[in-house]
């Protein structure tokens, strides 16, 4: 009982330093952002089309830890699929996203000024499949939607072959091989045996690169 008594103690004492660097850190990066003015410009938002890839660093401890655990060319957390409407110019992102990071949990839509409002400054990237031209890029947003019905959550296992669960490069690996029948994940430029790269939607033997703004080049 004294024992039970004592881990009981430990574990409080433990754990709060942790919580109380983890709200101290994201404070932080939330009061950054709350600052931050990055916004894409009139020339840029007419680069983008529908279907293309749209990379990001976002702010807060989970985002920085995967930016930092890949250790990749750029330095990107999170990546979405962009909905562009043909009549009405609008753009919506499709993304799977953690509860901690969003209102809920899953696949969902939001509006691009949203998603930029969590990207750190001169983070993003913009590319586009160089796709089979028999089949529209559209493609892709459209499967993108199907998806967002389904209403699927977040993998937090990232398990790239259980698909019960989405995380956000499972989902966009997803639907090129569904609509493209292209395996991603075969890629020479993807050297994690486990997951997929950012940097393979980088990668210009399969996709192009039509917006750099990203600062991390080493």
């Amino acid at each position: 009982m004294k024992n039970i008594l004592i881990i009981l103690l430990v574990i409080p004492v433990s754990f709060f330093p942790l919580l109380l660097f983890y709200s101290t850190y994201d404070y932080s990066n939330k009061k950054i952002m709350s600052f931050s003015e990055y916004r894409l410009s009139e020339k840029d938002i007419s680069l983008i089309q529908d279907g293309d890839i749209i990379l990001r660093h976002g702010y807060g401890y989970v985002s920085d830890m995967i930016a930092d655990t890949k250790n990749e060319k750029y330095k990107i957390s999170h990546c979405a699929i962009i909905s562009k409407d043909s009549l009405t110019g609008k753009i919506n992102v499709i993304h799977s996203v953690s509860q901690t990071l969003a209102e809920f949990d899953g696949i969902q839509s939001q509006p691009l000024e949203i998603f930029l409002n969590d990207c750190k400054k001169n983070s993003v990237i913009i590319s586009r499949y160089k796709h089979n031209k028999k089949i529209s890029a559209s493609e892709i947003s459209e499967r993108a939607k199907y998806y967002l019905k389904q209403k699927i959550p977040f993998d937090y296992k990232f398990d790239l072959f259980d698909h019960q669960k989405i995380y956000c490069t499972e989902l966009i690996y997803m639907i090129i091989k569904d609509v493209f029948n292209d395996d991603i994940f075969l890629y020479s430029s993807n050297k994690n045996p486990k997951d997929i790269d950012f940097s393979v939607f980088t990668d210009t033997t399969h996709f192009e690169v039509v917006l750099n703004h990203n600062l991390r080049t080493n």
